[in-house]
Order: C-alpha cells, then structure tokens, then sequence
C-alpha cells in the first residue's frame, strides 16, 4: 500500500482520521487502519498497533454514530463531495 507511506509521521489520532477520511472516505478509511493494525501486529510494534487499534475504534465509533459515515455529504462514503449545493 504506497499511499499509506505518505501519511506524515507522528500524528495524532484524530488527525490521522480526518486525514483518512478526506482521502478515502469511511468505508476504505476503516479498511485501511485495521490493515495497518495488522501489519503493525506482524512487526510487533506495540506503539504502532496502539495508535492504528484508536484510529480503526474512531472510525468505526465515528461510523456508528452519525448516519452519514466520516462528514460525506452525500452519503457514498467514498471521499466525493457534491459538485454544487443548491440552497432555496
């Protein structure tokens, strides 16, 4: 996973979701931290697999919670954001 290499190095949890979610969306932001979780299981590296198990709870408290999962506005859970919004 190449993209994952450009996450900036020591950021805080709520960071690393927010910045998950704006470039994956929920359902791939989730998917990614419980694979992180588990790489960092293989390296045994305990502070890794801390800091992905709270970014992958967040994410899926975060998806339980609001009904439309990590802030998208239309729902697609993908990271697109309507083109325009239309207010009458």
């Amino acid at each position: 996973m190449g993209d994952m290499e450009s996450l900036p190095r020591r950021m805080s949890v709520s960071s690393a979701v927010d910045w998950l979610c704006s470039r994956y969306g929920g359902d791939r932001a989730r998917r990614l931290a419980r694979l992180e979780q588990q790489k960092a299981r293989r390296a045994r590296s305990r502070k890794r697999f801390t800091f992905w198990a709270a970014v992958a709870a967040q994410l899926e408290a975060g998806s339980r919670a609001a009904t439309v999962p990590c802030g998208d506005p239309d729902g697609a859970g993908d990271g697109r954001r309507p083109a325009v919004e239309i207010m009458i």
